[in-house]
């Protein structure tokens, strides 16, 4: 699939990877991070804690959660957010950003256990094509000419909402 516009690698990273799920592949390149349950106020998204660790009772919960988990790593790490869960008739965008002067728009995966696999492995391949459109939406309806990109960002929790791992891939879904 090729993309219309201007789409560029914004940012070189420290390695490359390839992930290969079920329909399609990943690449891009993964910054990965371990963190540890110490944030202990969920207003947004209502939940609640158990000492150190969150309960999330259903998937919204736990996407928010995810979201608000990956907006806070992309701003620790220079990132501007500039729009949250922006929708229209094709579906959504989890987190459009700012990397400097590139539009990155960020999908969010986060999975709880390991019964249905990795973040990872439920970006198939219509996924990927579907977040491909959302991007030429956005650029398209905010007059955006400059370089942009997708990224993704995959949390892992156990069974108990304790996160064992963050990743963020950028330029994941390249078309």
């Amino acid at each position: 699939m090729a993309l219309a516009g201007t789409r560029a690698r914004c940012a070189s990273g420290t390695g490359t990877r390839a992930l290969a799920g079920e329909q399609g592949s990943l690449t891009g390149t993964v910054v990965c991070a371990i963190l540890r349950p110490d944030e202990t106020q969920h207003t947004s998204c209502g939940n609640q804690d158990i000492g150190k660790v969150t309960v999330h009772q259903d998937r919204q919960g736990l996407g928010r959660r995810g979201e608000q988990l990956a907006a806070r790593q992309l701003e620790a790490k220079g990132f501007q957010i500039v729009t949250r869960n922006w929708r229209c008739e094709s579906g959504e965008l989890d987190l459009v950003a700012r990397d400097g002067e590139c539009l990155v728009m960020v999908e969010v995966r986060t999975r709880r256990g390991q019964s249905m696999g990795s973040p990872e492995e439920s970006i198939t391949a219509a996924k990927q094509a579907r977040l491909a459109l959302l991007g030429q939406a956005y650029v398209q309806e905010n007059d955006w000419s400059g370089a942009w990109r997708i990224d993704v960002v995959a949390i892992q929790m156990d069974r108990s909402g304790r996160v064992l791992r963050m990743a963020h891939y950028e330029n994941a879904v390249t078309g």
